[in-house]
């Protein structure tokens, strides 16, 4: 309607000018007008899956068997390919082997222990019977020699008083000696024990690392999502860190939570919060805009290269998913919202030297107005200053006119849309 009614308008002009009736030119204007609105940025994205991981080989060895294929949708701790590594296999029962024997040599060192205990108690023992003896040989020693200096006892019952006690010192000492040897023992005993339960420990540790590389052979889904590539085959050999052909066996991508990420210009970062609300359109003609879209998280600071700040949206997928990560959208946000703005139609703007000004008839002539504009919704722009709620904006055929150029406004209203 209102191509025809700009078409009719100059068709009218046409003849008037023909006729020498009117030579103006017919102009369409809107005024100002005050309305709540929300200042909106839309921005392109890539739609991501929130995590993505290329499963890898920790072991050399051949594929057994691949559980699923390229699309599959798998939950956590599925088993998604088996791997054969005999070398590992062998290792692991050598290190069982070598596990038993150290835990026999730590059983036989333990029993070991008891009986040199008990030569260690009797070895106290014999020490204190012997101390005790040659204390009292001594004694009846020095008791004879006195007594023999009376003539109370002969000297021969002094000799054999005196030989008496030399052998009780030699049996304490014999008795010390058979102590030290039994202590020795005992420490021995203990040593060795503690070597048995070393050499155990250490081969329990060569059994587990053995285990946990041979519990690497089966390969799980660290969480639910979808395979969405496959590289290996049953029969083909792997090495660590790859597939044969220098790919991941697999490359799983997490499907019921996604990801977009977005740069936001320098202006609208400050308006940017965690948890706000963003709809997301995939860019194809016709697509419905996605559900539940929020911002999770922005970066603290803007990129100093583009003075945008990196922003992410994340949207859950339904149950089974219908989002598929890796197509192209548009995200919008709404940064601010104004309350009784001053506003004009967005095509009312022109903008030279980056300021910004309208068109607007009074006393019909054209005069052209610098404007401050503020917020831009995409179809609107509201006006700080620059012009009165009641001026006439000319918002068709603002090209063909000049300052003080004669004009006839022709004024469309949101009513009625003339």
């Amino acid at each position: 309607m209102a191509l025809l009614a700009l078409a009719l308008a100059g068709c009218e002009r046409i003849e008037a000018q023909a006729s020498g009736e009117d030579k103006r030119l017919h102009v369409t204007v809107v005024r100002p007008e005050r309305r709540d609105m929300v200042r909106r940025i839309t921005l392109p994205g890539d739609l991501e899956g929130l995590e993505r991981v290329a499963l890898q080989a920790r072991v050399a060895g051949y594929v057994r068997s691949m559980k699923v294929d390229v699309g599959d949708l798998v939950d956590r701790e599925q088993v998604l390919a088996e791997l054969e590594a005999p070398e590992i296999e062998a290792r692991r029962g050598q290190a069982e082997a070598g596990f038993h024997a150290a835990e026999a040599q730590a059983r036989a060192a333990s029993a070991e222990l008891p009986r040199s205990l008990a030569l260690l108690k009797e070895g106290e023992v014999d020490v204190e019977r012997a101390g005790a003896e040659r204390k009292l040989r001594d004694l009846t020693f020095e008791r004879k020699k006195a007594l023999s200096k009376d003539n109370g006892v002969t000297q021969q019952e002094v000799d054999e008083a005196e030989a008496g006690a030399v052998l009780a010192r030699t049996g304490e000492a014999a008795a010390q000696a058979r102590l030290g040897t039994a202590k020795e023992t005992v420490a021995a005993a203990r040593a060795m024990i503690e070597s048995a339960h070393a050499k155990s420990a250490a081969a329990k540790a060569a059994v587990l690392e053995l285990e946990m590389l041979v519990s690497f052979t089966t390969i799980k889904a660290p969480w639910k999502g979808v395979v969405v590539e496959r590289h290996a085959d049953p029969g083909a050999f792997v090495s660590p860190g790859s597939s044969m052909s220098g790919a991941p066996l697999l490359t799983l991508v997490r499907a019921d939570k996604l990801r977009i990420w977005i740069d936001v210009p320098e202006p609208d970062a400050t308006f940017v919060t965690v948890g706000q609300d963003a709809t997301v359109t995939p860019a194809f003609k016709g697509a419905a805009p996605f559900s539940k879209a929020r911002v999770s998280r922005f970066a603290g600071a803007l990129d100093p290269a583009t003075r945008t700040l990196r922003t992410a949206i994340d949207l859950d997928n339904t149950e089974p998913p219908t989002i598929r990560p890796g197509i192209y959208v548009r995200v919008r946000l709404e940064l601010e919202k104004r309350q009784n703005a001053l506003v004009i139609p967005a095509e009312a703007i022109s903008i030279k030297k980056g300021k910004a000004f309208v068109w607007i008839v009074e006393s019909g002539k054209a005069r052209k107005k610098k404007v401050e504009a503020s917020a831009d919704d995409g179809e609107r722009v509201e006006i700080v200053s620059g012009i009165a709620p009641e001026s006439l904006v000319i918002t068709e055929g603002k090209s063909a006119v000049s300052e003080n150029s004669e004009v006839v406004a022709v004024e469309k209203t949101p009513e009625t849309g003339k």
